[in-house]
């Protein structure tokens, strides 16, 4: 067997197996269903081994599948060591933090002065709460609602994020018992999307008899419709107690106060255009500690 080996075969080879199928695969590989089974079909014949078993319900790896699929992820992650290992030798000129929705929309209302301090770094701000991998490299930066358990990442606990329920001023009528949400006299509002479940919004669901009368998949929009006075939702107290036209209706929720943490790869942390995004945004959210952590007075 003479002919070369294309990398590319084998990260295809990669989300055919890791989505034990082509439909999945097309999402992991951007590649097409006709494509994947003719790219697949072809490295078999080139290797002279069977490396699946097709089945109706998908594709299962044969035992010399297996065997493969550890020396290509061996592979993906050796030739990531070449990219960091280039990339570290040019100067890096965009970073890429990842955060969630909240965060982001808070980050985003004082990005003037977070560029002020880090000089000519372009920031690609991946909002979302949906968790980009940082041991791949999907990321350079991640704020993150709990400490780094994943070998290779480092931390630094950087705020505590306090909930409360937010109504708009003009519909405010009373204080809600945490403890007896049906009894409350506001329509609900909550937060879910397709792809996860947010903690506030399991929280919320455990609790109410009837669905909200609005599921929002965007948090931009369940915070247009509490302004608008449609009802009452489970905010962070960051975003909650910077609008004016709104109130804390209840106590803080306890069961959703958690501490948020700064991430980055272990091996970037010399790295100077990181470090200057990761020091201002750290300070940022540092230096409003007081409003994450809810320390305002409820209506």
């Amino acid at each position: 067997m003479n002919e070369k080996q294309n990398w590319d075969d084998y990260r295809l080879f990669l989300a055919v197996a890791q989505a034990q199928g082509l439909v999945g695969a097309t999402l992991l590989s951007g590649a097409s269903t006709a494509t994947l089974s003719r790219r697949m079909r072809a490295l078999e014949k080139r290797l002279g081994i069977g490396l699946f078993i097709r089945h109706r319900e998908g594709y299962e790896l044969t035992a010399q599948g297996l065997q493969l699929i550890e020396k290509v992820q061996l592979m993906r992650q050796s030739m990531q060591d070449i990219e960091h290992w280039r990339d570290s030798h040019h100067l890096q000129s965009s970073v890429k933090v990842a955060a969630g929705d909240w965060t982001s929309m808070f980050i985003a209302k004082s990005l003037k002065g977070i560029f002020q301090n880090i000089g000519a770094v372009n920031i690609e701000l991946l909002a979302g709460s949906a968790r980009l991998n940082l041991g791949r490299r999907e990321a350079c930066l991640g704020i993150r609602n709990s400490r780094p358990q994943t070998p290779g990442l480092a931390g630094q606990r950087i705020a505590r994020v306090e909930f409360a329920i937010y109504a708009a001023t003009s519909i405010y009528q009373g204080q809600i018992n945490l403890s007896d949400l049906q009894g409350a006299t506001y329509a609900w509002l909550s937060l879910n999307t397709q792809n996860y479940s947010l903690p506030s919004s399991q929280w919320l669901s455990q609790r109410l008899v009837a669905p909200a009368i609005l599921s929002c998949s965007s948090t931009l929009s369940l915070l247009e419709g509490v302004k608008l006075g449609v009802g009452c939702a489970v905010l962070p107290c960051f975003i909650g107690d910077t609008e004016k036209s709104l109130c804390r209706v209840s106590p803080l929720i306890t069961e959703l106060g958690h501490d948020q943490w700064m991430v980055c790869h272990a091996e970037d942390r010399d790295n100077q255009t990181i470090n200057k995004v990761k020091d201002a945004l750290a300070d940022l959210i540092r230096s409003q500690k007081s409003l994450f952590a809810g320390f305002r007075p409820v209506a």
